[in-house]
């Protein structure tokens, strides 16, 4: 269609009477310059715009909106590619932003934030949330961690975490004491029997070699005693 409206133009201009002016300039003597943000069109790489107003007809190049292309497309904008009369996103936004203009921000999806969404949160953040914009963990940290981004380390610095850890250590080592009494008790215990064990055996069997020995005579003692 456009290539049609360029072999057209020049003749639909002859019968008109006007004088067409060359592509990239307008105005009555054709010595205006278009504005260099409109979109350039082929076969010639220079801007393109009416030749009577100077408007950008045919649009903008990439990034620019407006009748002549002056005005900035939102920086949200998907390729930076807007409406060349409204500045209305055409592709859609980038990150989380949303609107006509990509102007709306919303939060980022859990463990992210920043503008595109694609710093990660601290790991140390409680369920991996933290602000959008900033980054902060919104809700605490785990573990031991502290401070607003959760990466510093919680030391004990104060009286009452210093009381805490001192009945933790105290605690500990009655345990310690009281296992180390008991094993002690439990092994004299052990080697008390067994003691007695020991000497009651010796002394049964002195016992019972006794009562079997011979006498003087040649006789067993039990042998006497049968006899008398």
């Amino acid at each position: 269609m456009m290539r049609l409206f360029q072999l057209v133009l020049p003749f639909f201009v002859a019968v008109q009477g006007y004088t067409a002016c060359n592509w990239g300039l307008y105005g009555e003597h054709c010595n205006l310059t278009c504005p260099q943000n409109c979109a350039r069109l082929s076969p010639l790489d220079v801007p393109y715009c009416n030749t009577d107003t100077g408007k950008c007809s045919e649009g903008c190049q990439r990034g620019w909106h407006g009748d002549l292309c002056n005005q900035d497309c939102s920086r949200n904008c998907l390729e930076q590619r807007c409406n060349h009369q409204t500045g209305h996103c055409t592709l859609g936004c980038s990150g989380t932003n949303t609107g006509f203009f990509c102007d709306d921000t919303g939060d980022c999806g859990r463990g992210w934030y920043g503008d595109l969404c694609q710093q990660p949160c601290s790991i140390n953040c409680l369920e991996e949330r933290c602000h959008h914009t900033t980054g902060a963990c919104i809700l605490g940290c785990s573990g031991t961690y502290t401070g607003e981004f959760c990466n510093t380390t919680k030391v004990v610095n104060n009286k009452e975490d210093a009381n805490s850890l001192d009945a933790i250590l105290e605690l500990v080592s009655l345990r310690v004491a009281v296992a180390v009494t008991v094993t002690v008790a439990v092994a004299v215990a052990v080697a008390v029997a067994v003691t007695v064990t020991i000497i009651v055996f010796i002394r049964w069997r002195r016992r019972k070699n006794s009562s079997q020995s011979p006498d003087r005579c040649g006789g067993s003692v039990e042998e006497d005693k049968q006899q008398n």
